[in-house]
């Protein structure tokens, strides 16, 4: 058989990967049932009832007859508890024991109280969805908008965040220091007054903050007009409770350097209600890093005694009187801004902000009012801790809400202002999250849940082996034919016999196919010349054969 089959060289074969990637559109009644509501508390007196535990597993019929489920028949809190679970609880703390990858430095994480997950089939994405192909048809308030992902599994409004009522892109470009959310109290704690300690892993520094007395509460049930119509939870600070935030740096970095920001510029946004008016001077703190500064002296007998030290600070945002007030103290040289009348019982998005040699306060978006900065050639540097809603001593505290309290380093720009104002303070634009390993979409917004999506489009990724084989013919070889038209029947020995003209040296056949068989000579791939190849009888003559599988 030496004339028809010939051994191939492992070295005669490559093998080459490569990626295709498949365009897939769902929509329909495919769509609607890949799609899961989830809510992590529907209603308020099922709070206490972890929807993981054993009572509600068992269907206990006070929770089950009446618990709200998708419609594909899960519980919407259950929903919600894996999703929270898989992707967003530890992404900050613990990123390699969370599911669907991402960088903590591009990708924006977190699962509010309503969201929506589409859960894509692995027979739809392949191996992955390819980052930035995903786009999102939906309806808003009698609109249509259109997400998309921005390769870091982020999803963003196409064209700017237009389904807030204005067009505003990109996000807040300054670096984020310091955060305190509060949905992580509601979610994991529960309702009631709240204390306990909490780890900052998104800056440019570690701290430790220690949550006293804070209680957890959630806006109530209202369809939006925007996005910012929804408040969602948030911390509710108590006076009498003596409520607040203190938030601390690690022992091994210098206090110096722990967010005074010194004379650079600095941004702090937060969202703030006000439940009561403080009519004192000094106000009820909403951020502060005016603490308590004690040293060691010695007296006339040589004996130790504390004492009390006066503090600068490098800012201060308080409410008194009804308004709301920014400043930096350096002892002998002080800085002051002064918003109008902000009468109790409504939402502020507030902003104050060091920018070059001006103190700055914006109001819901608009600028109300702007100082010179005296203490520009001053060191406001101290040694105290950050303290949220009230001061070191509990005397200063604040009666109302404050939610998603931020420290940046550097100065807004109106636009980031802009939109720090219409996502809720989020400061960027993102509605969810794409997970493309995992197939799996989060429209994670509190938003989301009036959202209508009517298609998602993406790439599905597929690797492709494309097997390239060097079949090198040798002169002499393969110099007989299958051509049944170069035979003829001899009668004599009942056989077909090739004629003449080609059983000599002079014949020159014609490769027209060639075929792959495995060692038990079963053929498992032809390949078909576009054209006949006579063989020479002095030179090789090399086929390349190449097929793709998967």
């Amino acid at each position: 058989m030496a004339g028809v089959f010939k051994s191939i060289d492992k070295s005669d074969i490559r093998l080459t990967p490569f990626r295709a990637y498949k365009l897939v559109s769902l929509t329909g009644s495919f769509l609607s049932s890949s799609i899961y509501q989830a809510d992590y508390n529907p209603y308020s007196y099922f709070h206490n009832q972890d929807p993981l535990n054993d009572t509600f597993d068992q269907g206990n019929l006070a929770l089950t007859l009446t618990e709200p489920t998708t419609s594909n028949g899960y519980y919407q809190r259950v929903v919600h508890r894996s999703l929270d679970h898989l992707y967003y609880r530890d992404f900050y703390t613990n990123t390699r024991a969370t599911f669907g990858g991402g960088n903590i430095n591009y990708q924006y994480r977190f699962l509010e109280d309503r969201a929506k997950a589409i859960s894509i089939p692995q027979s739809k994405f392949g191996e992955a969805i390819k980052q930035g192909s995903v786009k999102i048809a939906i309806s808003f308030n009698g609109s249509n908008y259109t997400l998309v992902d921005d390769l870091y599994g982020n999803l963003v409004p196409s064209g700017g965040i237009n389904l807030l009522g204005s067009t505003v892109s990109g996000s807040v470009s300054q670096q984020l220091v310091g955060e305190w959310p509060s949905d992580s109290v509601y979610k994991y704690l529960g309702e009631g007054l709240v204390t306990y300690t909490s780890e900052f892993n998104r800056g440019l520094y570690g701290m430790q903050s220690l949550h006293t007395n804070l209680l957890a509460t959630r806006s109530a049930e209202v369809a939006p007009t925007s996005i910012a119509d929804l408040i969602g939870t948030s911390y509710r600070f108590q006076p009498t409770s003596q409520s607040r935030i203190e938030a601390g740096a690690p022992d091994a970095l210098e206090y110096h350097q722990f967010l005074n920001f010194e004379n650079g510029d600095f941004t702090i946004a937060a969202l703030v209600k006000p439940e009561s008016n403080n009519t004192t001077p000094s106000g009820s703190v909403l951020i502060t890093k005016a603490g308590r500064s004690q040293r060691l002296q010695l007296d006339i007998n040589g004996n130790l005694f504390v004492e009390g030290v006066e503090q600068k600070t490098p800012y201060n945002l308080y409410y008194s009187a009804s308004r709301f007030v920014f400043e930096r103290n350096a002892l002998y040289e002080s800085a002051r801004v002064v918003s109008s009348t902000k009468p109790v019982g409504s939402y502020y998005h507030v902003v104050a902000l060091k920018t070059g040699s001006y103190l700055q306060l914006w109001i819901d978006g608009v600028q109300a009012g702007s100082q010179t900065d005296v203490t520009q050639s001053a060191d406001c540097s101290n040694q105290s801790n950050i303290y949220v809603g009230n001061s070191w001593d509990n005397v200063r505290g604040f009666d109302g809400i404050i939610d998603s309290v931020k420290l940046y380093r550097g100065a807004f720009s109106p636009a980031d202002i802009a939109l720090s104002h219409k996502t809720q303070n989020v400061g960027n634009v993102c509605m969810g999250n794409v997970f493309y390993t995992n197939g799996m979409v989060v429209l994670s917004s509190n938003v989301a849940k009036y959202f209508t999506v009517n298609q998602v489009d993406f790439r599905a990724t597929q690797t492709i082996y494309q097997t390239e084989i060097s079949c090198t013919v040798n002169p002499g070889e393969f110099n007989r034919s299958v051509n049944r038209t170069l035979t003829r029947y001899n009668p004599n020995t009942n056989q077909y016999e090739f004629k003449g003209y080609c059983s000599g040296s002079e014949f020159k056949p014609y490769v027209t196919t060639i075929g792959l068989y495995n060692r038990e000579h079963e053929l498992v791939a032809i390949g078909k010349l576009s054209t006949p190849i006579q063989l020479p009888s002095n030179v090789d003559t090399t086929f390349i054969v190449r097929y793709d599988r998967w």
